[in-house]
């Protein structure tokens, strides 16, 4: 979900008036994913997602410590070098999730490896 899909949202503009540590519509997808990560970590279990669901609006992961669960899985799965992205595996690594590397980018060009 883009980070600024809820904008012009009615509902979460009500939702934003009632819940003051929310500042803007951008962070609302930080706030559901904190949210269902307590509830799994309520039944001992590991919460796992894309790294962009643990990526905060201003582009950081969210602060591990405010997950709560047993353990945290990113799915790197925005790797490709030429997006400037390529290092958020590490990124995701070193503050403090478990990481699944996934390839976005194919290593074939299908249908034309295909041909004999």
């Amino acid at each position: 979900m883009p980070q600024d899909a809820y904008t012009a949202s009615p509902a979460c503009t009500e939702f934003l008036r009632h819940h003051k540590k929310i500042f803007n519509t951008k962070d609302l997808k930080t706030y559901f994913v904190r949210r269902v990560a307590l509830i799994v970590a309520r039944y001992g279990l590991s919460a796992m997602g894309w790294e962009d669901a643990f990526t905060m609006s201003h582009g950081q992961p969210i602060p591990i410590s405010e997950l709560g669960a047993k353990d945290v899985v990113s799915q790197a799965w925005y790797n490709i070098w030429e997006s400037g992205l390529a290092h958020r595996a590490y990124q995701y690594a070193n503050a403090g999730y478990k990481v699944c590397q996934d390839e976005r980018k194919p290593f074939w060009r299908f249908p034309f490896d295909m041909v004999a």
